[in-house]
C-alpha cells in the first residue's frame, strides 16, 4: 500500500474508533495522519474536539488554530465559535473576538457567536459594542429560533441588554462630576479626566480606564480621578467577575480617601467593592468582615443619611447572624427613605415607587406585594399611590404580574422606566422591609408572621383570585397533559440548583431538596386518586414514570400562565424554601411547606410547615426547636454562616414527607384526628418562638413532631 493510501486508512481508522468513542485510539490514529499529511485541517478538527473533551485546552487550541490556518475558507461557524471561546478561556480576548467576526462572516445569522461577541466586548470594558451587538442579534435574526422557544431567548436577550444597560446607568450615576471636584491638577490631566469620564458614561470603559489613568499618573493627587477610576475598575470587576479588577479598584478608592479622608462616598465604594470580592472565590477574598463594616460605618459618619450605606451594615450583619444589629440598621436605612421621600414635593403627595426587586423573581413577585397591599389595608401603611416599575427583562412571571393590576399602577416600558429613574430613586419604597405598629422596622419575611396573623384575625381573605378566563383556559391545558375533567391534584415543586445555576454553592444551597425523597408522598395522593403536578424547569431532574403523575417541568405546556393556574387552583401545594411556594398563599391555596429552611417562620393557619433540622456536627446533636426558632439560626439566609458554625442541614425523610401529604390530605377531606397530645406538641412549639421574633400561626405536621418530640425539651 502506498503512503497516500495508508494516510486514508489511519484517517479512516480514527474516524470510526472515534464514532465509538474510544477516543485514545482516534488520538493516535489521527496524529499519524497529520505526521504523514501535516496540511490537512480535518484530522486537525478532530483532535482539538478530542483532547477538549479531556480538558486539554492548550492542545485543543493548538489544533483549532492549525486547522483553520490551513483551511480558512471553509471552516464552519461552529468551529470558529469554539476557538472563540478556547481563546476568551486564555485571556486572549482581541484574538476571541476575531474569531467571533469569522463565525458571524461564515454565517451571519448565526445567534451564539453575535452573544459570544457581546460577551467578550463586555469582558474588555466596550459595553457599548456588546450592546450593539445583542441590538444587532434583534435585528438580523427576529425568529431566535435556536432554542425553539421565541419568549424564552427574547426574555433572555432582553435580560442581557438590560445588565449592560444597568451597568453603563451605574457607572454615570457614580462618576464624580466637575462640580464635586476639590483636588488641584494639571490641566491637561483634568481634561483627560473629564475625555475619560464622559467615555465611560457611554459605555466605553476601556477607553476611560486608559484616559484616567493618565490623568492619575500626571496629578497623582488627583483623589476624583482615582475614585472616577476605581468605579471604571469595580464596573469591569463585577460583570463578569475579574478579582484582579476589584483588587485595582479598592487600591483607587483607598488612595482618593487619602487625599480626602472626610469622603464619604468613597468609603461607601471601598466597602462595596470589599463586599463583591468576597463572592469571588479568588485568593485575595477577605475573610475579615470588619474593614467592609468599617467602610460603611466611616460614610455614615460623614454623612448620617447614607441610606445604602445602612443598608449595607444591615446586610453584612445579616451575612454574620447579628440579627439584632441587622433589624436595626434596616430601621435606619427605611428612616433615610421615609426623609428623602417625605421632603419631595410630590412626595408629600403620597406618591411612591416601587422597583424591579420586587418583579425580578416570583417570590418576591407574590409575597412583596401581597404584603405591601395587606400593610395599607390594616392601616399600617399610609394609602400611597404606588407606580410599580416592571422592565420586561426583570419580570419574572407576565402573568402574575398582571393579577396586581388592581392593587398598582404598573409601567413595564423601558423608555418610560429609565425618564422615570431620577424620580423613583428620590420616591423609593422598599417593600422588602415592613414598619410595625410597635416601631420596630424588620425584614418582610420576619413581617409576614405579623401580618398574616392580623390579617387572618381579621378575616380577611385572599388578594388575588384566578380569572374564569384563565381557569377555563389551565383545564383545557391539563386535560392536554392528561388529567380528566373533574379531577384533583396537587401540585409539586422541589428546588434544586439548577435555575440559578448555584452548583455547590452554600450559600443558598441549603434551601434545594431531592425530589426522589417526595416518591412515597406522591404515591400516597395517587393512592386516594389525585394527580400530582411537578412544577419548576427543564434543568431539573426528571421524575420517573408513573401513572397520575404528570412531569410539567418538562413538558411543552409550560408557561408563566400555567404556572400561576397550577399553583392557584391545585388542592393543596407542596413545596420548598422556592419564589414559588409563596404564590399559593396570595391567592389563598393550602400550603405544605417541606424541608423549609427558618429565614420565613410561619405561613398562614391553612398551612403545614415542616422544617429541615440542624445537625451540629461537632457536638454531634441535633438542634432543639428553641434554637432552630432563635437567633441566630432564625430567619439566617447565609447558608455560608452555617458551614462555618459547624451546622448542616438534615431533610426531612421520605416517611415525614408521606405523614405531612396524609395531614393535609386529611384535613382537607375533613376526616383528620388530633389527640391532645398532639394539641400539646403544637403548643410547645409554637411557645418556643419569643414574642418579638413572630406569630406560629401555621401547624407543624403532627408525625413530624411525635418523631422529633425530644427536640422540643429545653
Amino acid at each position: 500500500m502506498n503512503e497516500l493510501g495508508t494516510t486514508n486508512a489511519s484517517f479512516q481508522r480514527a474516524c470510526i474508533c472515534y464514532e465509538q468513542s474510544r477516543f485514545d485510539e482516534a488520538r493516535v490514529y489521527l496524529e499519524k495522519v497529520i505526521e504523514a499529511e501535516p496540511n490537512l485541517a480535518t484530522p486537525c478538527f478532530l483532535l482539538a474536539n478530542i483532547h477538549d473533551k479531556f480538558k486539554r485546552q492548550e492542545q485543543a487550541l493548538f489544533y483549532l488554530l492549525k486547522g483553520a490556518a490551513l483551511e480558512p475558507q471553509g471552516v464552519p461557524a461552529q468551529v470558529h465559535l469554539d476557538l472563540s471561546r478556547y481563546l476568551m478561556g486564555q485571556g486572549r480576548l482581541a484574538e476571541a473576538i476575531e474569531s467571533c467576526q469569522r463565525a458571524l462572516k461564515v454565517d451571519p445569522k448565526f445567534t451564539p457567536a453575535r452573544e459570544l461577541s457581546a460577551e467578550l466586548y463586555r469582558r474588555q470594558g466596550k459595553l457599548d459594542e456588546a450592546l450593539r451587538s445583542l441590538r444587532g442579534l434583534l435585528v438580523k435574526d427576529p425568529a431566535l429560533d435556536q432554542f425553539n422557544n421565541k419568549e424564552h431567548v427574547d426574555y433572555s436577550l432582553s435580560s442581557k441588554i438590560w445588565e449592560l444597560t444597568q451597568q453603563i446607568d451605574r457607572v454615570r450615576d457614580e462618576l464624580e462630576s466637575d462640580s464635586s471636584v476639590t483636588s488641584t491638577a494639571r490641566v491637561e490631566d483634568r481634561n483627560l479626566w473629564h475625555e475619560g469620564s464622559d467615555y465611560a458614561r457611554i459605555g466605553k470603559l476601556d477607553v476611560a480606564e486608559e484616559q484616567i489613568q493618565k490623568a492619575v499618573q500626571g496629578s497623582p493627587n488627583f483623589a476624583e480621578a482615582h475614585f472616577n477610576l476605581g468605579v471604571i475598575r469595580a464596573s469591569l470587576g463585577r460583570s463578569p467577575w475579574q478579582p484582579s479588577k476589584l483588587q485595582q479598584a479598592i487600591e483607587c478608592f483607598q488612595k482618593a480617601i487619602q487625599l480626602r479622608p472626610d469622603w464619604a462616598e468613597a468609603y461607601f465604594k471601598l466597602g462595596k467593592t470589599l463586599e463583591a470580592l468576597l463572592v469571588t472565590g479568588c485568593e485575595n477574598q477577605p475573610s475579615d468582615l470588619r474593614p467592609i463594616d468599617i467602610s460603611f460605618q466611616r460614610a455614615i459618619a460623614h454623612r448620617p443619611d447614607h441610606a445604602e450605606a445602612y443598608r449595607s451594615l444591615a446586610v453584612s450583619a445579616d451575612r454574620q447572624g447579628r440579627a439584632s444589629e441587622c433589624d436595626d440598621y434596616f430601621r435606619k436605612y427605611a428612616e433615610c427613605l421615609k426623609a428623602k421621600a417625605g421632603a419631595h414635593p410630590l412626595g408629600k403627595l403620597g406618591l411612591r415607587f416601587l422597583d424591579d426587586i420586587n418583579t425580578y423573581a416570583i417570590g418576591h413577585l407574590s409575597h412583596n406585594l401581597d404584603c405591601y397591599v395587606k400593610l395599607q389595608r390594616l392601616g399600617w401603611l399610609p394609602e400611597h399611590k404606588t407606580i410599580l416599575l416592571a422592565h420586561p427583562a426583570r419580570v419574572s412571571n407576565p402573568s402574575l404580574l398582571g393579577y396586581w393590576r388592581k392593587y398598582f399602577e404598573i409601567i413595564t416600558d423601558s423608555s418610560l422606566i429609565r425618564d422615570l429613574y431620577p424620580l423613583s430613586r428620590a420616591l423609593h419604597h422598599n417593600a422588602s422591609l415592613v414598619s410595625l405598629p410597635d416601631g420596630r422596622t424588620v425584614r418582610i419575611y420576619k413581617a409576614l408572621t405579623f401580618v398574616e396573623a392580623e390579617w387572618t384575625a381579621r378575616g380577611y381573605g385572599p388578594l388575588l383570585s384566578l380569572s374564569e378566563a384563565d381557569r377555563e383556559r389551565g383545564w383545557r391545558c391539563l386535560e392536554e397533559m392528561g388529567v380528566p375533567k373533574g379531577s384533583w391534584f396537587v401540585s409539586l415543586h422541589v428546588r434544586e440548583p439548577g435555575f440559578k445555576r448555584e452548583g455547590l454553592s452554600l450559600y443558598n444551597g441549603y434551601r434545594n431538596a431531592n425530589i426522589d425523597t417526595y416518591a412515597k408522598a406522591i404515591d400516597s395522593i395517587v393512592a386516594r386518586d389525585g394527580w400530582v403536578v411537578r412544577l419548576g424547569e427543564p434543568s431539573m431532574k426528571s421524575l420517573r414514570p408513573q401513572p397520575q403523575v404528570i412531569d410539567y417541568a418538562h413538558s411543552q405546556f409550560k408557561s408563566d400562565w400555567m404556572d400561576i393556574f397550577l399553583a392557584s387552583q391545585c388542592r393543596f401545594f407542596v413545596g420548598t424554601p422556592a419564589g414559588i411556594g409563596n404564590t399559593p398563599l396570595v391567592f389563598g391555596v393550602p400550603l405544605v411547606a417541606t424541608n423549609w429552611s427558618t429565614n420565613t417562620l410561619t405561613l398562614s393557619s391553612r398551612d403545614l410547615i415542616m422544617p429541615k433540622l440542624i445537625r451540629h456536627t461537632r457536638e454531634n446533636r441535633l438542634l432543639t426547636f428553641r434554637e432552630l426558632l432563635s437567633p441566630p439560626v432564625i430567619y439566617n439566609e447565609n447558608g455560608i454562616f452555617f458551614a462555618q458554625n459547624s451546622m448542616e442541614f438534615v431533610d426531612n425523610t421520605p416517611d415525614e414527607l408521606k405523614g405531612a401529604v396524609l395531614e393535609m390530605l386529611d384535613r382537607l377531606s375533613g376526616c383528620l384526628s388530633i389527640t391532645p397530645d398532639d394539641e400539646r406538641l403544637q403548643r410547645d412549639l409554637a411557645s418556643k418562638v419569643a414574642l418579638d421574633l413572630g406569630v406560629w400561626v401555621s401547624r407543624a405536621p403532627s408525625d413530624f413532631l411525635r418523631r422529633h418530640s425530644d427536640l422540643l425539651k429545653d
